[in-house]
């Protein structure tokens, strides 16, 4: 799985009130943490995950919603050659 995480994908983060994701971009990787940049209308917000926790969020299902949605999304990036 970590071979699947790259730079220029996103990561939702699901919202418990509303059952929507909230979309991060990946900006760069520093050996086990990925940089995150979270966009907003005046500002971004720049912080990092353990490529650990983020793995393991991806397999969790929330307890909130029955219809089995992960806490964590991952979309990645298709490459052109």
């Amino acid at each position: 799985m970590k071979n699947y995480i790259t730079i220029g994908g996103q990561i939702g983060y699901l919202n418990l009130k509303t059952g929507k994701y909230k979309w991060t971009k990946i900006i760069g990787m520093n050996g086990n943490e990925l940089q995150i940049r979270e966009e907003r209308k005046h500002f971004a917000n720049h912080y990092t995950e353990k490529t650990e926790d983020v793995i393991k969020y991806l397999k969790t299902p929330s307890i909130d919603f029955k219809d089995g949605r992960t806490l964590l999304k991952y979309k990645g990036t298709t490459k052109l050659y």
